[in-house]
């Protein structure tokens, strides 16, 4: 995954229960089958700006996209799309922090919520 780091140093429902999401987030981040990176803030203006999607592979070889808005979830299963989809998620990863150094980021922000 792929997450902005705006979103994960908003607080929401105090600071206590931000530490611990940090700190639970910290912990998945460690599993050997998860990668999260972090997309800093710095990385300015990118592809998939305000629009949060989801991408999914089969093992048919094919896939889908599902993207969140307001009215709930539209997804879609047309591959020329999909592709197009799975080109902005590489160039989301190239653009976010290693997962490494996302993993350091995490840490600092849970650290740093008093």
């Amino acid at each position: 995954a792929v997450v902005d780091a705006g979103a994960l140093a908003r607080e929401v429902g105090g600071a206590r229960v931000h530490r611990d999401q940090l700190c639970r987030l910290v912990e998945d981040m460690e599993r050997p089958n998860v990668t999260l990176q972090v997309l800093p803030s710095d990385a300015g203006e990118h592809m998939a700006l305000g629009t949060p999607f989801n991408l999914f592979s089969f093992g048919d070889g094919c896939g889908a996209v599902a993207i969140d808005h307001l009215a709930g979830t539209f997804c879609m299963e047309d591959q020329a799309t999909v592709a197009r989809y799975n080109f902005a998620f590489q160039h989301l990863r190239a653009t976010a922090l290693s997962a490494r150094d996302s993993l350091c980021w995490v840490r600092r922000m849970a650290g740093a919520v008093n």
